[in-house]
């Protein structure tokens, strides 16, 4: 459904870990798409090279099995996605993910404050409890999170950082 104009001038990526969804997504996109049938955190995107990085990252409480020693290598693995997509993406870039709402209300408010000194949260939409219910059989809370990355040493207000030490995310921001 991207516009045939915006099509022609991007390069699209797309990762997926389960091998049939890996394979219908090439089939679906054809040469049109680099679909990689692997691990994210596999993949060896280069830092600062896209962006744009949309995603639904997946939910849970285990870690991810990342040998590099990322500040995120040892969260779970929503938070691991959140922050390697903002190491792949350019400053300025965006980053928009379906995520738990682990992640905006996780007690872990160090992590909220890593990605915090990298992003500005540009908004948030708290989904309804049981959104995805029908359509992928599970009763998980999720947030749609998008955040831009923050050039090197870039400084932020306190308003900006407010999101850092709430503890539960209004229906929108």
């Amino acid at each position: 459904t991207m516009p045939t104009d915006l099509a022609m001038q991007s390069d699209i990526h797309a990762v997926e870990l389960d091998d049939l969804s890996g394979r219908l997504l090439k089939s679906l996109y054809g040469d049109e798409a680099r679909v990689r049938i692997a691990g994210f955190e596999t993949c060896g995107y280069a830092n600062d090279w896209f962006d744009l990085v949309i995603g639904n990252v997946p939910f849970g409480q285990y870690k991810v099995g990342c040998v590099r020693n990322r500040p995120y290598s040892r969260e779970s693995v929503h938070n691991y996605f959140v922050g390697r997509s903002l190491d792949i993406v350019r400053p300025g870039g965006v980053v928009a993910v379906i995520t738990s709402t682990s992640f905006m209300d996780s007690e872990r408010e160090a992590f909220r404050k890593y990605i915090e000194q990298r992003a500005r949260l540009l908004g948030a939409i708290r989904l309804p409890s049981g959104a995805f219910a029908g359509s992928a059989g599970t009763s998980v809370s999720a947030d749609i999170v998008f955040l831009q990355k923050r050039a090197v040493g870039e400084d932020f207000s306190a308003d900006e950082a407010q999101w850092v030490t709430r503890q539960a995310l209004p229906q929108s921001v």
